[in-house]
């Protein structure tokens, strides 16, 4: 039985790319945006290798394809949105070159906010009469500043650093001193810009309610991998945050996400009326991977194959509260070991 159809941004990307594939998995269909003819030729070949079809098939998932080069332009989504039934929005310009700071905020902090601003827009214009929801995917660096996600800073003794759904941070003004604090100012001006429509557009009573679901992950998965595949020899790490989600765990959570009639009940009234906001993390110590890999896997530590001596320490008295998540999905998020799990093997020769 079809479940609709889910427009979705990002399906190049390595989080997007899962999501779209559990979408037609569940019956959704999708319309897949793409900036380019070649990225939209490599997602049509990820969708048909996994035995999906990318023409129109009664009853039937498959997907449709729209090139949009630039994502920020005042309508361009309004084509691909028009017809779904709910947005599952991944894609987010990022700034990955320090910037003369008379360029920052054109260059990287507007194209943010204009990313995500556009979509609803579009969702408003073309989408109003079918999209019934809309999930965004923010960072939690927009939650915890820049000292706190930074590689030096480290509460006091007997503080504690709680990252919640209700620690956004203000907005972060040029110039920035290096790219975090670029990152951090981009993805909580884009959350804050898309907080702000979506109240002032619900006051003029646009449909749609959304969900913000912001996370935490090792960029490609490098911070878990560290201490694994790292030698004595090498320089230790830079401090990290503990935190952390397995991608099955935020996988689930997008996609019940898209389910109006789902898990995830809006307020219906008030500031937040149409929102929910869920910050997606778990506590982790990365240097704990090196004891499940050395019980997992001790051949392979032994023949040097996972060198497991690497050392990349975590960041002291900063936590992430689940609670929120996990009385609303049912779910348990998994921890480390089950990270250690997925990932550790992909790096193993067969």
């Amino acid at each position: 039985m079809s479940k609709g159809t889910v427009f979705i941004t990002g399906a190049t990307g390595f989080l997007g790319s899962i999501f779209l594939l559990e979408a037609l998995k569940k019956g959704y269909s999708a319309h897949v945006v793409v900036r380019s003819q070649s990225k939209g030729e490599i997602v049509k070949d990820f969708v048909a290798s996994h035995g999906f079809s990318n023409e129109p098939a009664e009853g039937k998932p498959h997907c449709a394809y729209f090139i949009v080069p630039d994502l920020t332009l005042p309508g361009a989504l309004d084509e691909a949105v028009r017809g779904t039934d709910c947005i599952l929005h991944c894609a987010s310009p990022l700034p990955f070159a320090d910037l003369p700071a008379d360029r920052q905020q054109a260059e990287m902090i507007d194209p943010a906010i204009a990313c995500t601003l556009n979509m609803l827009e579009s969702v408003r214009t073309a989408g109003g009469a079918t999209v019934k929801r809309v999930v965004v995917l923010a960072s939690l660096i927009a939650f915890a500043n820049a000292d706190v996600m930074g590689p030096t800073w480290v509460p006091a003794e007997g503080q504690e650093i709680y990252p919640n759904e209700d620690t956004l941070n203000d907005y972060i003004s040029p110039p920035f001193p290096n790219l975090l604090i670029a990152y951090c100012a981009a993805k909580t001006a884009a959350l804050r810009s898309s907080l702000d429509w979506m109240s002032s557009k619900q006051a003029e009573g646009t449909p749609s309610a959304s969900t913000w679901l912001t996370w935490r992950r090792p960029t490609s998965n490098s911070m878990l991998l560290a201490p694994v595949v790292g030698r004595a020899s090498d320089p230790q790490g830079p401090l990290c945050v503990g935190g952390a989600v397995h991608v099955d765990d935020l996988t689930e959570i997008c996609l019940e996400s898209l389910d109006p009639a789902g898990k995830v009940r809006t307020p219906a009234s008030g500031p937040d009326r149409g929102v929910a906001n869920f910050c997606i993390s778990v506590d982790v110590v990365w240097n704990d991977a090196k004891r499940s890999v050395a019980a997992k896997w001790p051949a392979h530590v032994e023949s040097g194959l996972l060198p497991n001596q690497g050392d990349f320490p975590t960041k002291p008295r900063i936590r992430f509260a689940s609670r929120k998540t996990e009385e609303t999905f049912g779910i348990k998020l998994k921890g480390l070991e089950e990270m250690v799990e997925t990932i550790v093997p992909q790096t193993i020769p067969p």
